[in-house]
């Protein structure tokens, strides 16, 4: 009996909403309507110059951006993983660590993608070659960076197996602490070109790709190879940030310079909802997923959508996922690249139960009044992820990806107004249109005990991570 109402109490004061009018705040009335924008000291064809405050430090990528993509495109990943960790020219990679880490900071490759704002089929890549140094070894950075693009040696295999070896174990690790993202991604695969493809970068399909390195480094490191050379035959881009009051050109260069390529490529197709997905690895607690296709940035209710996710992050999921459902973490999420809408639980003790409170979550919302502080926070939610701070090299850095993937300031703070004018009728609105009774994949990730029972309701196995 004692029990009993103990646990009333308990959800008593769960439920019991707290007077915020006694505590200073912030609300949305004092956000500025105006966003920063940092502009380029120098814009020209081939060059991109910040001058900032940088302590010295000389920051260079020298950008491309992808005309097609490459054959093995889910190797691209792994490829920018491994290039900068191997020998070059007539070093092999112990000697090309040393001399690097004797004269610069950081050299690294990377990929920089975004999908079109209102066709999710297409999406824009760039490939960047990007290091820091001090100023004065700025020749040293030009110098290191020729020689990666000209002469990386993708003949050390004992080399490329150890770094893949580093690189399947680190997927592995990541089960129990990013489960809940993996099985996002699997669900979405179902629902997004763009999500398809990064679930084969980094998602269940990566790790799944990841067991069969080992068995395989020869043709592995031919295909690279080739990637490689069929990767950086067009034009780039120098992006250079440093303290001093011009850029710093090369005595010679192996590449044609030219302004940044634009081109949208088209995506391969994703797949179409199907069956509930279950996955199994050695894990005591359960990870889940339920995602919904969602309209792109461009779209006019992507603003609602954003807010709508905070709101039944803060207002239901959080209290009825870890409150009372136990689970480590849950929520909910819109990814307006990827043209999803997520629920989704970390380290959940529960399975079927979970997917119940993803529902509850809208009865929830179509059956409470929109709490206009509640609205509020989930707004400034919203809006702290669009204006964050950032160090000098750090927002000249945010300013170039901006104008390279065509964010403009006009467009930035369009979105905020938006965000800014959302309501709890635009809120309803939306949950009805793209969530209510509409078509969704689930996934679930957990260990042998959840598979009967999941089956029993349509779930499938997967397979095993």
């Amino acid at each position: 009996q004692q029990i009993q109402q103990e646990q009333q109490q308990l959800q008593a004061r769960q439920e019991q909403q707290d007077d915020f009018e006694l505590l200073p705040k912030v609300t949305s009335k004092d956000v500025r309507s105006q966003l920063r924008q940092r502009q380029a000291d120098l814009e020209q064809p081939g060059m991109s110059f910040y001058q900032a405050g940088t302590n010295g430090l000389f920051y260079q990528s020298w950008v491309q951006g992808l005309t097609a993509l490459p054959e093995q495109l889910a190797n691209l990943p792994l490829y920018t993983a491994l290039v900068t960790e191997l020998g070059v020219g007539q070093l092999d990679y112990l000697q090309a660590q040393q001399q690097q880490n004797a004269e610069l900071g950081s050299l690294a490759m990377h990929l920089q993608y975004r999908a079109h704002e209102q066709d999710a089929s297409k999406a824009r890549f760039y490939l960047a070659l990007s290091g820091k140094a001090l100023s004065s070894k700025a020749s040293a950075l030009f110098d290191w960076q020729e020689r990666y693009l000209q002469q990386p040696r993708f003949d050390e295999l004992a080399r490329i197996k150890d770094l893949c070896t580093q690189i399947r174990l680190r997927k592995q690790q990541s089960l129990t602490n990013q489960g809940h993202a993996l099985m996002m991604s699997a669900a979405g695969r179902q629902l997004s070109p763009m999500a398809n493809l990064l679930d084969q970068w980094s998602g269940v399909q990566a790790i799944a790709q990841s067991q069969t390195w080992d068995q395989q480094i020869p043709e592995l490191a031919a295909s690279l190879a080739s990637m490689h050379h069929q990767l950086w035959q067009a034009e780039g881009h120098w992006l250079q940030i440093s303290d001093a009051p011009s850029p710093v050109r090369p005595a010679s260069w192996c590449k044609q310079e030219a302004g940044l390529d634009k081109a949208w490529l088209a995506l391969p197709a994703s797949l179409s909802p199907g069956q509930p997905q279950v996955w199994l690895t050695n894990s005591s607690v359960n990870f889940s997923a339920r995602v919904y296709a969602a309209p792109g940035l461009g779209h006019e209710d992507a603003a609602a959508l954003w807010v709508l996710a905070a709101y039944l992050r803060n207002g239901f999921l959080h209290r009825a996922l870890r409150e009372q459902g136990g689970a480590y973490g849950g929520g909910a999420s819109y990814d307006p690249m990827l043209g999803l809408f997520r629920f989704y639980s970390y380290r959940d003790i529960r399975a079927l139960a979970t997917f119940e409170d993803y529902q509850a979550s809208l009865h929830w919302l179509s059956h409470h009044r929109v709490d206009p502080q509640q609205l509020d926070e989930a707004r400034l939610s919203v809006l702290s992820s669009m204006d964050r701070p950032h160090s000098p090299a750090g927002e000249a850095k945010a300013s170039f990806w901006q104008h390279a993937f065509d964010r403009t300031l006009a467009k930035r703070e369009q979105l905020l107004a938006q965000v800014l004018a959302v309501s709890g009728q635009d809120l309803l609105r939306v949950a009805q249109r793209w969530l209510w009774d509409k078509p969704h994949q689930d996934a679930i990730l957990g260990g042998q005990d959840i598979l009967k029972p999941l089956e029993a309701h349509g779930f499938v196995l997967q397979g095993r991570l």
